[in-house]
């Protein structure tokens, strides 16, 4: 069957299964479920979807059916088996599901965004949930502004609708207010030995001379951190974690680091930025979000995380 033919026949299945209207996203899904091969060709998988979606859906139901009778009679025939759908989300509940779209606007939009794109999506009208569009971009050199519009076409031209849109750099202020909470804890340090150092401990699974220093001479370095007094390189803060843990991110992971570059929304106002695991720890808890889907290769930085959010008393 032909690209134009898979398209007609999801679109019509996918009608035939929601009281007559096909939606874009769930057919595309279908089509390259199907044949995973097109994923090379995707704005022609994506065309095809769009022309079969509007077609079928200026049909009645009972055309649609008709015609998936004629075009893929085993679709109707095993109704049940087809309908699995995605899996159930543990401790999901009707209203309550809130997923994000999370890139990085360091580069244009690619298949794997467009896929875990689509799961959140899928999930969050599944349980007529929530969805974020939320930029990841606390790293002033790599993200420019035609990053962020190559996201939101993309996501648009796969039928995707995203309630609430922010990016994590509007909560600057807000990250460095509960930077300086963990410090005050004790569970913070600020850092200044070489990177090579750093690994090199890390690697060992002991402490550097720093983690001993105490609350007031953090404070101290960390408001010399913000004011400028050290430059990119020299120093870092560092979350006060577990060293002999099997999980290296957890090994003091550094939080901050300063980088001296104009960010293309907030200019030179900020140069003191957070990395991946504080930012993400901070904004899932800010937007609710109540499922993290994504590859297992974020698996060890699950516990990172949550330790940031049990610490800051976040959920």
């Amino acid at each position: 069957m032909d690209l134009e033919g898979l398209a007609l026949k999801w679109a019509l299945k996918n009608a035939v299964d929601h009281d007559g209207k096909a939606m874009l996203g769930p057919v595309i899904s279908k089509i390259l479920g199907e044949k995973p091969e097109l994923r090379s060709r995707i704005k022609e998988v994506r065309d095809a979807a769009e022309e079969a979606v509007e077609r079928v859906n200026r049909m009645s139901l009972e055309e649609q059916r008709r015609l998936l009778e004629d075009l893929a009679p085993e679709l109707l025939e095993a109704k049940k088996v087809e309908e699995k759908k995605l899996p159930p989300l543990p401790g999901a509940e009707k209203g309550k599901v809130v997923t994000r779209l999370p890139p990085e606007p360091s580069g244009y939009m690619h298949i794997g965004h467009a896929m875990s794109g689509l799961l959140n999506y899928l999930y969050a009208r599944m349980y007529d949930g929530r969805i974020w569009l939320r930029f990841e971009d606390t790293d002033p050199r790599k993200v420019k502004p035609e990053y962020y519009e190559s996201f939101r076409r993309g996501y648009r031209w796969l039928g995707i609708e995203w309630d609430y849109e922010k990016n994590n750099s509007d909560d600057m202020e807000l990250f460095y207010r509960y930077a300086e909470e963990l410090i005050r804890a004790g569970k913070a340090y600020v850092c200044t030995c070489p990177v090579e150092e750093v690994r090199r401990l890390r690697a060992a699974g002991e402490p550097c001379e720093h983690r001993g220093q105490g609350i007031d001479e953090n404070l101290y370095l960390w408001h010399e951190m913000l004011s400028g007094a050290f430059g990119e390189g020299e120093a870092t803060l560092r979350l006060a974690g577990d060293m002999r843990s099997k999980n290296m991110t957890m090994r003091d992971p550094a939080l901050f680091r300063i980088i001296d570059h104009p960010h293309p929304l907030t200019g030179t106002r900020y140069r003191v930025w957070p990395l991946y695991d504080f930012a993400v720890s901070i904004e899932d808890h800010l937007c609710s979000v109540t499922h993290v889907l994504r590859t297992s290769e974020f698996a060890p930085r699950d516990e990172l995380q949550n330790y940031i959010r049990s610490l800051l008393g976040m959920r």
